[in-house]
């Protein structure tokens, strides 16, 4: 009788124990960081080239899936792309990051997709660094030396010109 009250307090314990595992998966995108830029000059903003690398594990077992360095461009779909269409949200979580930041995303098992399935319904963790960021012409400090040499140049031509025609009717 011992015997099997200690087996049914064992299958008790067994199950409330998976359960609890079961409650541990997350069931939303998680997002931390794991270390800050010390420097942050330049971040990724929806229009930047970006170059990153990751690190794809599960969270169950922690076995690492998938280890890759790619360059991306937040904001033109480049996320759909066959190697990223597994984290739905990256492109909001990666936004802001700096140069040398690493963040970790969980993503749950209900937003993993995988475009070969080895991976999909399992719940995962991406350790994410961005290792360069292109900020796009527009937004360079050369482009907007050139625009302001251009405008700068147009103000002093005009004046010239004016000069000239004023000095021109007063000679006449």
């Amino acid at each position: 009788m011992k015997l099997y009250h200690l087996l049914s307090f064992l299958a008790i314990l067994i199950s409330l124990a998976a359960s609890a595992q079961q409650q541990q998966l997350p069931s939303k995108f998680q997002s931390n960081i794991l270390r800050q830029s010390s420097n942050c000059r330049k971040s990724v903003t929806s229009d930047a080239s970006i170059q990153l690398q990751y690190v794809a594990k599960t969270l169950e077992s922690g076995d690492i899936i998938d280890k890759k360095t790619m360059d991306l461009s937040p904001g033109t779909n480049a996320y759909m792309s066959r190697e990223m269409t597994i984290i739905k949200g990256l492109e909001q979580e990666i936004l802001g990051m700096c140069v040398g930041e690493i963040r970790r995303l969980i993503v749950p098992a209900a937003l993993h997709v995988s475009n070969d399935g080895q991976i999909a319904n399992k719940a995962m963790i991406y350790d994410i660094e961005v290792l360069k960021v292109d900020s796009p012409p527009l937004l360079t400090p050369v482009f907007w030396l050139v625009i302001g040499s251009i405008a700068i140049s147009y103000v002093i031509s005009s004046r010239l010109s004016l000069m000239a025609d004023a000095k021109k009717d007063k000679s006449q």
